[in-house]
């Protein structure tokens, strides 16, 4: 008789033990006492077995199989509370972590899986099993180096790692109309938090982290990694250290409360009263709801105000991360808070340290994505320290990753992941890099990192490039790339007014001698043997050191496309949060007014923006409002005295310009340039105008006209 796999598998799952038969009927299956096969050592020997073969499949059918039996909750998880045995502990933790493992996104069956992981989740929660495997960690720990084994230090492994995809596992969402199961989802992860503390986990991981400069626990750094970083993962820590105080809770509340009182309620008049029916010249009807928009605006920007949030905003990609979640148990909320002022306080330093040496040697056992999850880790310490900056929670607390050190790692791994496109990593980069300059004690630590920016062009020069190609990434992410920019050319300008001279580095490509040709009387023309140059021999780089003006630094911003990534922000003011609108108004001063570029804002979707703020009374009245509609006054009347000397600026208008059209522009002139010249316009037999690409000539055309 030929077994199947599926019956070997059913074999092996029934020799590992079950629970006891009970005569009294008001005890249920669960809570009679589990009692392990014979062996069951051997039984779950087998099952690594299996598993290990499994991995090598795509479709992973045993895997599979374990989870419709739900081995784990029914079987697995009793043994483990009730065996008395090392090694039966152990070998049940070595079955947990493959069966945990994170979802692979190329998996064929993604959703199938993560339901099997969610239950789980749920399945771990329903005994003692945190504390069983705490313990069985602790015992482990508590050899010393020199008795460890090298078996020893691959349990600790096993073990930390089994806490790292019980923490990697996302907690489902959860809509208004889900179910009552679903809702109750939303909130495993921190039911996992709570148990872990309870288990004493937590202060086993903050003893971890706060002493990875030694050699006992050095080897599990990027381990403890992945699990900081997923402890801190889309939590606020603003929100954390706030909702500690019952003060702070209550005046919130108050707020929120009185500024929906005030908030004026739409009527049944307001929402379908006055709607009426334009009949258009070329015969089509438009529908326009509301008649205040016509009183006030007129048919025309009634008309228009419907298309814009279609067609004249650019759509933008959603979020590729969730975001913030907002905590909603208390004792969840408690013990983060309390292990985010644990892990600031003791462990912030070492952890920097010993992360910091293991990427700058490039050690074997560091991925990819752990320089991604540092970022994010010391980005959410940085915020948490400066919401509960106390004597204790002082600057020294985090003084190991404030230096020009830090803020290298941070510039070198901006240019990379713009290098490589991937935005989100730009993304987090750059808030980690807005709270690394954001606080004035931190920037007062020394003047060297300030000096290192100044010096190293590069610097400001990727910013600017990130201005410049910012096409379709999220809302939040222009967000943060306005602040950070912001934040640093603030700072920048600062440092310039108290230094007199500063140095500026740039590397330049070397440009190539020209090859002499050279011809003898026994030899054609050409190159000589001895001058033959390389194809493939690469350009050499330079480095040329220059006087350094921050009015240059200004300069570099001063682009079109650069304007453009500061307007879509903008046509987003009623929604955005009024900083950024401070900011915006801050960056295009900059470029017009200091640099002298107006001619940037004059373009007809700038200047029908500016319309519309300028429509906007309730928005007028803000402080940041009052700014940007002193700005917008002020280019508007840049605009009407360049029309009376420069009438074809209105043609202008609608083109794109270039550093060279502004210069035109601002000097109301136009000079020929020498291919002009040469080449004047060509007419056709027809009479009509031949215009180049890329050139603009019309005065010219108009001259021939």
């Amino acid at each position: 008789m030929v077994f199947s796999d599926r019956d070997k598998l059913l074999n092996i799952c029934h020799a590992l033990g079950g629970r006891a038969r009970c005569d009294d009927p008001t005890l249920g299956s669960a809570q009679t006492p589990y009692i392990p096969g014979d062996e069951v050592l051997e039984c779950l020997k087998d099952l690594r077995k299996i598993l290990k073969l499994d991995l090598a499949t795509t479709d992973k059918p045993s895997f599979k199989t374990l989870g419709e039996w739900d081995v784990l909750r029914l079987d697995l998880l009793p043994i483990l509370c009730v065996s008395d045995s090392v090694k039966v502990k152990i070998a049940v933790v070595e079955l947990l972590v493959p069966m945990t493992w994170p979802i692979n996104e190329n998996s064929p069956d993604v959703p199938a899986e993560v339901e099997l992981l969610t239950r789980y989740k749920e399945a771990f929660l329903e005994n003692n099993a945190f504390a069983v495997i705490g313990k069985l960690l602790l015992s482990f720990v508590a050899i010393p180096l020199r008795n460890r084994t090298e078996r020893d230090s691959a349990k600790i492994r096993i073990i930390l790692l089994l806490f790292r995809n019980l923490l990697a596992m996302r907690d489902p969402l959860a809509t208004s109309t889900a179910s009552t199961e679903d809702f109750l989802r939303m909130n495993l992860s921190e039911h996992i938090i709570a148990k872990m503390h309870a288990a004493g986990i937590l202060d086993v991981l903050l003893t971890f982290a706060a002493s990875l400069d030694q050699r006992e626990f050095n080897d599990w750094n990027m381990i403890i990694l992945e699990i900081f970083h997923l402890l801190f993962r889309d939590r606020d820590p603003a929100s954390i250290s706030a909702d500690q105080n019952n003060e702070a809770n209550v005046k919130e509340k108050l707020a929120t409360f009185d500024s929906q009182i005030r908030k004026p309620t739409s009527t049944r008049h307001s929402r379908f009263g006055g709607a009426l029916k334009v009949h258009l010249p070329d015969g089509t009807k438009v529908n326009v709801f509301g008649t205040k928009n016509i009183i006030n605006f007129g048919v025309g920007r009634a008309l228009d105000s419907s298309k814009m949030g279609r067609n004249l905003v650019r759509e933008q990609k959603p979020e590729v991360d969730p975001g913030i979640r907002r905590l909603q148990s208390k004792e969840a909320r408690q013990v983060l808070h309390r292990l985010a002022v644990s892990f600031t306080k003791e462990g912030f330093n070492t952890f920097v340290r010993s992360v910091k040496r293991d990427f700058d040697i490039e050690r074997g056992t560091v991925q990819e994505v752990n320089y991604f999850q540092f970022i994010q880790t010391v980005s959410f310490v940085l915020r948490f320290f400066q919401s509960v900056r106390s004597d204790e929670i002082n600057l020294d607390r985090v003084i190991s990753f404030m230096d020009q050190r830090g803020l290298l790692f941070l510039l070198k791994r901006l240019r990379i992941y713009q290098e490589e496109k991937k935005w989100t990593e730009v993304q987090v980069t750059l808030d980690c890099l807005k709270n690394f300059s954001s606080d004035e004690e931190i920037r007062d630590l020394g003047e060297n990192v300030l000096r290192n920016i100044f010096y190293e062009e590069w610097i400001v020069e990727s910013l600017v490039a990130l201005c410049r190609t910012y096409k379709s990434q999220s809302i939040r992410y222009l967000e943060v790339l306005v602040e950070t920019t912001h934040i640093l050319l603030k700072t920048l300008q600062s440092y310039s007014k108290e230094k007199s001279f500063v140095v500026g580095r740039k590397k330049r490509q070397a440009k190539k001698a020209k090859k002499v040709q050279t011809q003898t009387p026994d030899e054609e023309p050409g190159l000589r043997e001895d001058d033959s140059s390389d194809e493939n021999e690469k350009p050499v780089e330079t480095t040329v050191e220059r006087e350094f003006r921050f009015e240059k630094i200004e300069m570099d911003f001063a682009y079109e496309s650069v304007v453009r990534t500061y307007c879509d922000l903008l046509s987003r003011f009623e929604t955005i949060e009024p900083k950024y609108v401070h900011y915006i108004t801050v960056m295009l001063h900059r470029i017009c007014v200091k640099s002298k570029m107006e001619s940037l804002c004059y373009k007809v979707s700038t200047l029908d923006l500016f319309a519309r703020i300028l429509d906007s009374t309730h928005f007028l009245r803000t402080p940041e409002g009052k700014e940007l509609q002193a700005f917008a006054n002020h280019i508007v009347r840049r605009l009407s005295g360049a029309l009376e000397s420069y009438p074809m600026l209105l043609i202008d208008a609608l083109f794109p310009k270039t550093r060279s059209d502004c210069v035109r522009i601002q000097n109301f002139s136009w000079d020929e340039t020498e291919e002009t010249k040469k080449e004047p316009l060509a007419i056709s037999d027809l009479g009509e105008i031949e215009v180049k690409p890329r050139c603009i000539l019309w005065p010219n055309c108009f001259k021939i006209c």
